[in-house]
């Protein structure tokens, strides 16, 4: 052994004896002096309960450590603590005294009172207060279930409470490094994402992207703003050209990022294989030079394009040379590189609720974005389809990326935004995600990543989003997720790797980041469940898009306006 504490508790009847004697011989004191009336009255509520002798001995490999651990304990007990030092040759002298169970003779606990711990049971758990670890720094031994040590966090809002009933508070602080859940499907993510929502709402303004509807249908109630994609009664065009200021250099750098970002999308919403460059191009051409002519940039806009420059209808003509050669070239390429993009903007071009909702942006965030404010957007991927779903999903994210990118250039007061995304898989290469991951700060743009198992994502986002979380909570998981995560905190690894996979429903082991001069465990905690009934709420008006499609040969080629178009039946009888 190197140190160890070893505690007895024995119930000692002898106890009561010497407690009875002392009644008598106080209660004869008591009625000249109230000194002796107030121990008394202690004496009788101490024999009400059975009473326990106590022996504590600490085991050292060091004399000198053994004296410090001695001197520490005397500090940190509510009791009078004596101990003696013997010095032990052998493993089987230790052995003996450990397994020698206490003994009290009347006559030795009348004449050494000073000598022997005494304790009813409801004050037992006053022998020693234990030191608190976000304060004295102490080891928790392995092989024990996690320590019930919880934050401390006295402005925090209450989440739930561990299995001794320790209550479990958080602070938005503790969010501002985002939020990673994973769990599998009834471990209760939904119960642990509500109660985050509800209860972390008076000091945020809140974003809910649920692309299943039970938990939006639930909170309809609550929510300030209710959007339905199915309908749609809001307008968030992701090809639109983010405002990120007034000077020509600002409109270079929009067109640049606007690109790059929807590039991406295609990438994904498109299933783009490396080997489709002629695609890639044609639409990185066509989007700088519809970009060039107007800020709100539509799939119809982009299909109609595409549509006339293969059919040649469009005769276009720029002033940019270099731009000028770039339109040439895509002109020129065959037909199947044109059919190859149509065929897969088709879709969303033509799907009414796409073509609707995103023929403009309606969502003004500079007006709605306040504290206490929670923005719920129902998006139900089973009526809508994964491609439009994640769409709208990607479009949401980017405009609220936009917005804050926008108010940090303008100096502009950062109010906390907290983005829930359920289902974050669909949406987690997005470049705007692992920018705010990385950047939370900067943007004021905090992220809660839900999902249920670790191979939904690639290695290396899943090592990108836990180093850029700082509050986690792993509910129940199995197989090859629980190795994963047990390393999350190596000195408990045995405890994880046995608590995780039976875990109840709506437990969690909460993973926080300590701040300066704290330390952190892991700790299991039972989330609050807050009760909410889906509740039938009508949709909020005034943000309902106009979904009025542009006739392409006006603005891109606008002296047409102009010509009168010819009458093949008028030629025919003139000519």
């Amino acid at each position: 052994y190197k140190r160890q504490m070893f505690l007895w508790f024995k119930l000692e009847p002898n106890l009561k004896e010497v407690h009875y004697w002392k009644l008598n011989k106080i209660q004869k004191l008591a009625s000249t002096s109230e000194k002796h009336k107030q121990y008394l009255q202690q004496l009788r509520e101490k024999v009400k309960e059975p009473l326990y002798l106590i022996k504590l001995y600490l085991f050292d490999s060091d004399r000198r450590r053994l004296k410090f651990t001695a001197r520490e304990l005397q500090a940190y007990s509510n009791l009078r603590l004596s101990f003696e030092i013997p010095l032990f040759k052998a493993n089987k002298d230790v052995i003996k005294i450990i397994n020698t169970p206490p003994k009290l003779s009347l006559i030795y606990a009348f004449f050494n009172e000073k000598k022997w711990i005494h304790l009813p049971r409801s004050g037992i758990q006053q022998l020693l207060v234990i030191p608190d670890p976000n304060v004295i720094p102490i080891g928790i031994g392995r092989g024990s279930p996690l320590p019930d040590v919880v934050p401390e966090r006295p402005n925090g809002v209450r989440i739930g409470v561990t299995d001794s009933g320790k209550e479990v508070k958080i602070e938005l602080k503790d969010m501002e490094r985002h939020t990673y859940i994973i769990g599998m499907t009834g471990a209760g993510k939904t119960t642990l994402m509500k109660t985050l929502i509800l209860r972390m709402k008076p000091y945020a303004f809140e974003i809910l992207l649920d692309p299943h509807g039970d938990v939006s249908d639930e909170l309809a109630g609550d929510a300030d703003y209710f959007f339905d994609a199915y309908i749609p009664n809001f307008g968030v065009n992701p090809l639109a050209l983010p405002k990120l200021g007034d000077t020509k250099e600002d409109r270079i750098r929009a067109i640049d990022l606007a690109v790059s970002h929807n590039l991406e999308i295609f990438q994904k919403l498109f299933k783009l294989p490396e080997n489709a460059p002629y695609v890639r191009y044609i639409l990185e051409v066509v989007l700088r030079y519809l970009y060039s002519k107007d800020d709100n940039v539509t799939f119809a806009d982009l299909y109609n394009t595409v549509t006339g420059l293969m059919s040649d209808e469009l005769d276009i003509d720029v002033d940019d040379r270099e731009f000028q050669q770039d339109l040439e070239v895509v002109k020129n390429l065959n037909d199947t590189s044109f059919l190859s993009v149509l065929s897969r903007i088709s879709p969303y071009a033509k799907n009414f609720v796409l073509k609707k909702m995103t023929s403009e942006n309606t969502i003004d965030w500079m007006k709605i974005v306040k504290p206490g404010k929670l923005a719920v957007f129902k998006i139900q991927k089973g009526a809508l389809g994964s491609g439009v779903g994640f769409l709208t999903m990607a479009a949401i994210i980017m405009s609220i990326y936009f917005y804050s990118f926008l108010r940090a250039k303008l100096g502009l007061e950062r109010i906390p935004i907290i983005v829930y995304i359920d289902e974050f898989q669909n949406v987690a290469d997005l470049e705007a995600i692992q920018t705010i991951l990385s950047e939370s700060r900067k943007y004021g743009v905090h992220l809660v990543l839900a999902h249920q198992y670790e191979k939904q994502l690639p290695d290396d986002l899943v090592d990108a989003v836990l180093g850029n979380t700082g509050l986690k909570f792993i509910m129940k998981i199995q197989g090859t997720d629980v190795s994963r995560f047990t390393k999350l905190d190596p000195a408990f690894e045995d405890e994880l790797k046995e608590l995780l996979p039976s875990l109840e429903v709506g437990s969690a082991v909460m993973f926080i980041t300590p701040r300066p001069g704290e330390k952190s465990v892991p700790v299991k905690v039972n989330i609050d469940r807050i009760e909410t009934k889906a509740v039938k709420v009508e949709p909020t008006r005034g943000f309902e898009p106009k979904g009025k499609e542009k006739n392409m040969k006006d603005l891109l080629v606008p002296v047409l306006k102009y010509i009168k178009k010819p009458d093949p039946l008028l030629q025919r009888i003139w000519y």
